[in-house]
């Protein structure tokens, strides 16, 4: 870092001699497009300039799904999620045939197709009902922004969802939850995390008066209300129903950069408790004290002043 601060003060001095023999439209020009590029960035956030972007190599990476997973609620739901290395759409296609050549958009050759989500997230979580017990299906995760990616084939069949039901026994519920984050990180101060809540009963009988608490951590508060305990009353869940609640979080500005762990449990007057847990990690922003600037918007700016000043140096010569 003082190499590159005595590299721009020498520049810097030179730039300040070779200014008072150029014609200065020239360098508002120069200047103005300078900004235009180094700008365009948010400034001051840790994001100040993709090099990769402004200088013309490089660019932005590809939408990649990685993470998939396919876990049964019922013997007629199941949920699908997945990651993505950047914000974008969630939405399934399904059928009972699995696709060995990929056919045209919308479907891509699959029957079903759940409704898109357009809420751009990295972090994706899709529930799908109505399937028929004991049949197998096959699943494909896309995402767009823009374009559209798929990711590779989930294969199961709902035979293997559940224990299968003896006639003459006494019935009994069995809950089961699921419990996701819209985001793989956050940052202090962040707000309106989404958090997505899934429980089902597969068993025989219908659980009554459900309830669903989720507590959170010190460091996260719930957007629309104070406290760190939020309880939900989801009814009675009928065999093989599912009930389905989402949530937002917000970030303390002073939150520590640690991961927090925020548990959901439900329970029913005829069943025990059961609980699912998600992970949030909160990374910490480094800025420079008092300026606003990161380390790479420091670095950016030096290596662009840098280059206005190789500008007037040869305008010098060309002017001479």
């Amino acid at each position: 870092m003082l190499l590159l601060a005595l590299l721009y003060w020498r520049n810097f001095r030179g730039m300040l001699k070779t200014i008072k023999k150029i014609n200065t439209n020239i360098i508002f020009s120069i200047l103005a497009v300078t900004a235009i590029v180094c700008f365009s960035g948010n400034f001051g956030s840790g994001n100040f300039l993709d090099t990769k972007t402004a200088f013309g190599y490089g660019g932005t990476p590809p939408l990649k799904i990685h993470d998939q997973q396919l876990s049964c609620l019922s013997e007629a739901s199941a949920i699908i999620t997945w990651r993505t290395n950047k914000n974008a759409t969630s939405r399934v296609v399904y059928g009972t045939k699995n696709q060995i050549s990929i056919g045209a958009a919308p479907n891509y050759g699959y029957e079903f197709s759940t409704i898109k989500n357009t809420n751009k997230v990295t972090h994706h979580s899709v529930v799908i009902k109505g399937l028929i017990k004991n049949t197998a299906y096959y699943f494909k995760p896309i995402s767009s922004a823009s374009p559209s990616v798929l990711g590779g084939e989930l294969a199961f069949n709902m035979a293997d969802c559940c224990d299968p039901v003896v006639l003459g026994e006494e019935g009994e519920p069995i809950l089961k939850i699921t419990k996701s984050i819209a985001e793989e990180f956050a940052n202090p101060g962040d707000t309106d995390i989404e958090y997505t809540i899934a429980v089902a009963n597969t068993g025989n009988l219908t659980a009554f008066e459900t309830l669903l608490t989720d507590t959170l951590p010190a460091g996260l508060n719930f957007s629309d209300q104070e406290g760190m305990v939020k309880t939900w009353s989801l009814g009675d869940i009928e065999q093989s129903g599912i009930k389905e609640i989402s949530y937002l979080v917000d970030v303390s500005a002073d939150a520590k950069p640690i991961v927090y762990i925020n548990k959901a449990e439900a329970s029913a007057s005829n069943h025990e408790t059961v609980s699912a847990e998600a992970n949030l990690e909160v990374r910490a922003v480094k800025v420079l004290a008092e300026t606003g600037f990161s380390v790479k918007d420091l670095m950016v700016l030096l290596i662009s002043l840098s280059v206005i000043t190789g500008f007037i140096m040869v305008l010098k010569r060309e002017n001479s």
